[in-house]
């Protein structure tokens, strides 16, 4: 397997729902520590452009197992690392329940700037001392190399979803000069 790490496909090898429950978990207490420092995101999607702002997403195996089986396929097709394929067309994050550690504490607001390495830190240990305790590979790597290898073992598609009106709304939106109604239960 080619896209595997270290010879072995993590992603594939990981049952979603030994790590589902554990990471959500996880996953409320960071957003509460994040909630708390008060970042404004201002859905500029500079998040989710990796290449364009200089910076790169990394993620466990267990976070990459957890995305690719509870999130919506792909927005876009993955590319090589320039850019996050679960981004729709109007900057906004279509994987929001699921997104990984790195995406839940990034934020644009210079005013939290100093708040997200010391959070980063601190969850990146729990994350890695939880991946341990189940026994699990860490396989932390970009994001990409998750994707590539789980569109290589048949658990994610290789281009947007096969909902034939993916779009239309952000389409109709960009005509019209209007912004979409955000009618899903993440707010986002």
């Amino acid at each position: 397997m080619t896209g595997g790490i270290d010879g072995v496909d993590p992603v594939s090898a990981i049952d979603p729902e030994r790590v589902r429950g554990p990471l959500r978990t996880l996953y409320r207490e960071l957003d509460a520590r994040v909630a708390e420092h008060g970042p404004t995101c201002v859905v500029s999607g500079r998040c989710c452009r990796f290449e364009e702002y200089g910076h790169t997403l990394f993620l466990s195996a267990a976070e990459a197992a957890l995305l690719v089986a509870d999130a919506p396929p792909p927005a876009r097709t993955p590319d090589d690392g320039a850019t996050c394929p679960w981004q729709d067309r109007l900057g906004r994050c279509t994987a929001r329940d699921a997104r990984p550690l790195g995406c839940r504490v990034y934020f644009c607001d210079p005013n939290y700037e100093g708040e997200a390495g010391p959070i980063t830190e601190e969850f990146l240990g729990r994350l890695r001392r939880l991946v341990e305790s189940l026994g699990l590979p860490w396989g932390y790597a970009r994001m990409h190399r998750h994707v590539r290898a789980a569109i290589e073992a048949g658990l994610l598609t290789a281009g947007p979803g096969d909902d034939p009106c993916r779009g239309a709304v952000e389409r109709v939106a960009a005509v019209s000069g209007r912004e979409s109604l955000d009618i899903s239960p993440s707010g986002q």
